[in-house]
Parts: C-alpha cells; structure tokens; sequence
C-alpha cells in the first residue's frame, strides 16, 4: 500500500492566485489527496510622495512587498480661507508711468487682487542744450525730468550774429604777384572782409658763393631774392693766392755737389719756388803713416765725410841704421831699428826677428840689392849733412799750411750758403 507523506505545497499561493496543498506517496509520489490554498492579499507598503497644498493635488504610492505591485491615491488639494495676505508691488510708479501692485495669499499663494499704482509727478528736472545757436542759426535747449527722461518743455536759442576778427593773411603777395587779405568771424569763421595787398617785389639776400676761389683762379657769387630765390647779380671771387710753406729740402747737398730745396702752397700743394743748398765743401782730417826702413810713408789730408782724398805728400823710407857687431861665427852689420843683419864676412843676409820683422820681410820679397842701396842712400845723406829728421819736419809744416787754407775756404763757403738761405 501507499506511504502517504504530510501535507505539501505542490503551488505556492501568491497575492492575488490561490495556490494547491497535497499529500503524496513517498514510495511512488503519486498525489493522495489535494486542497487549495487561499490567495494571500498584497502587503503593502504606504509612501507618501507630493503633499497636498492649496493648489496642487497631493500623492500616496502603495508598494507590495511581496510582488510589487504598486498602487497610486491622489490627495485632494487643501481648501485654504486666505486668512494671511500681503500686498507685493511688481512694478514700481514712475513720472512717465503706471505702477502695478496684487494682493496674495500667503498660504495658498493665490492672487486675490491686482491694482494700478498711478503715475509720479515729474519733481527734478533740468535744462539740456539740444542744438548751438551759431551766427546765423538759432539753437535749441530742452527742460528734461531727470528721472524718466522727458521732454517738459522746448526752449529756442537766439543766434549770436557774427563777432570780426583781425586781418589774416588768405593769400600771400609775392615778388611779381598782390595777395590777398580777409578778416574772419572768431566763432564760425565765415569770411567778414576782403582786402587786395600790393606786390612786394624782389629783396636781395645775402651773398652766396657759388665757385670757391683757388690759389691761382678766381670764384664766383650771386645774389638771390629771399623770397622767390629769382638771381639778381653775380660778383667775382678773386684768386687766394699761395699760401707758402716751410722750405723743405727734396736733395740734400754733398761735400762736393749742391742739393736742392723747394717750397710748397700749404693750400693747394703746388710747388711755388726752388732754391740750391751749396755743396757743403770737404771737411779735412789729417792722416800719415810713419815710413819703415825700407817703405816709403804718407802725410795726407782726407774729407772726414765722403772720405776723398783732399792731398797726399810721400814720406821716404829711413833706410837701415846699421852697426857692425861680432858674433861667434864672424862680423855681422844690424839694423837698429828693424834687425836687419848683413854677414861681413861672407856677404851673405840674414833675416831678424826684431820687432819690424814683417817690414823686413816685405823689404826681403821685394830685392835684396835694392835694400842694399836704400842703405847706401841713407848713409850717403848723413855724410851730406841733411838728416831724415829734417825733411820729415819740412814735409809736415807744409801739410799744415795747406791743411788750415782749406779749412778758412770751407768756412767762407758755409758762411756765404747760410746768408744765401
């Protein structure tokens, strides 16, 4: 047989559909017996959503907390007695209009009344100038509330009639041409008064160089009105002349050549004048060279800056002072002065060391036989009486004659360039 179970919701019952309870076999689930179950009704739930006013409806929405259905109750707005009011002016009275104020209740807000405020009266007022009277035209000035802005009242301006002024100058006269004079009105500036102005004619100006004049060639210059600048006469500029420089030397004078100098224009740089510079004559210096036993000296005179030679006087060779002397090997004749020795006894030379060997030497190269009778002239003039001494003194004092009369010439000839400078 059947096992039947306790009794078990087969469908659930929801708010608005019954549901169905039965009692099954637990071995085959087969259904024993059955009942319906009752439908459960909405729960719900109560929000208020608008509130009722004076004016507007108010609302209250149902929500089921099991399926949610929703369900909507419209208040009913609220009757109000207007019991609380004011009054609330919407547009201020002005001079040139109406104002307009309502009464309202304060609970409902429902306009209970609506009224027009009347205009304002016009109280600050003033003047405004529209239109200038001028000279010849009348002007215009109005009286204006200051508030709204209207026109009260329309004032006319007289016009001032003209006011003259000074004479001015409309159109300059020139040279050739009359101008013209007008005086003015000082407020509108219409032309009063007219008057014609002579022609003034030319005035010179100052003078003006056209071509500058040079050393040699003469300017030019002009005359010119100051006004129209028509020329009226040319004058002639003369010549500057030179202007002379310093003197500067172009070829500097030698001992034995003139040089040359030239002066130049310190404005134009022309060569203006010439002049020679005098050779400057030799400037003497004395030189000698003593003579040797066996060459010939010299007393000369040569010019200290270009070195020529000015004169020249030989002075003879001295000659051997010889002196017999024994020696070892047989007698032998020696000069003194250079060490030259002779052998007596075999004729023969010997060369010295002495201290004036290299003149012997030179003496030696040249001919023996001619120092042989150098020797025999010096002593051939020592037995004549007239010693070497003696001639070299004569030769000196005529170098010195000679020597101081070109030095008084060269002084002469200086003296006479600086008078010529």
């Amino acid at each position: 047989g059947h096992s039947p179970d306790d009794w078990t919701t087969v469908i659930a019952p929801t708010c608005t559909d019954g549901g169905l309870d039965a009692i099954i076999c637990k071995t085959c689930h087969t259904i024993l017996d059955s009942r319906k179950a009752e439908p459960l009704g909405h729960d719900f739930v109560i929000e208020t959503v608008k509130e009722a006013t004076y004016s507007e409806t108010g609302l209250i929405v149902k929500t089921c907390q099991r399926c949610g259905e929703k369900e909507e109750i419209v208040v009913p707005v609220v009757i109000c007695g207007h019991e609380n009011t004011e009054t609330r002016v919407e547009k201020e009275a002005t001079c040139s209009e109406d104002g307009h104020q309502v009464t309202v209740c304060l609970l409902c807000g429902s306009i209970l009344k609506e009224e027009t405020v009347p205009k304002l009266p016009h109280e600050n007022t003033e003047v405004v100038r529209v239109k200038e009277a001028t000279c010849t035209v009348d002007g215009l000035e109005e009286v204006r509330c200051t508030k709204c802005g209207e026109v009260l009242e329309t004032r006319i301006i007289p016009a001032a009639g003209h006011t003259t002024g000074e004479w001015e100058t409309s159109v300059p006269a020139t040279c050739l041409e009359g101008g013209e004079d007008r005086k003015y009105c000082t407020v509108c500036g219409e032309t009063m008064i007219i008057r014609q102005t002579s022609a003034l004619g030319h005035t010179q100006g100052e003078p003006v160089t056209v071509a500058e004049p040079t050393c040699t060639e003469s300017g030019s210059g002009e005359y010119r009105c100051v006004r129209c600048g028509k020329l009226m006469s040319t004058f002639s500029i003369p010549a500057s002349g030179h202007v002379p420089g310093e003197w500067v030397t172009t070829t500097e004078p030698t001992c034995t050549e003139n040089g040359s100098k030239e002066q130049k224009c310190t404005a134009c740089g022309e060569t203006i004048a010439k002049r020679t510079i005098p050779a400057v004559g030799h400037t003497p210096t004395d030189e000698r060279k003593e003579p040797t036993c066996t060459e010939d000296g010299f007393e000369r005179t040569v010019c200290r800056v270009c070195g020529a030679v000015l004169s020249e006087t030989s002075v003879p060779a001295i000659g051997h002072n010889m002196v017999e002397e024994k020696t070892e090997s047989g007698t032998v004749r020696r000069c003194t002065v250079c060490g030259y020795t002779e052998d007596v006894s075999s004729g023969s030379e010997t060369e010295s060391t002495g201290p004036e060997s290299t003149d012997a030497d030179s003496a030696a190269d040249g001919s023996s036989s001619g120092n042989a009778v150098n020797g025999t002239d010096a002593e051939e003039s020592g037995e004549s009486g007239i010693s070497t001494t003696t001639v070299v003194v004569i030769l000196i004092c005529i170098i010195t004659v000679f020597a101081a009369v070109c030095i008084v010439i060269i002084l002469r000839s200086n003296k006479k360039s600086r008078l010529d400078e």
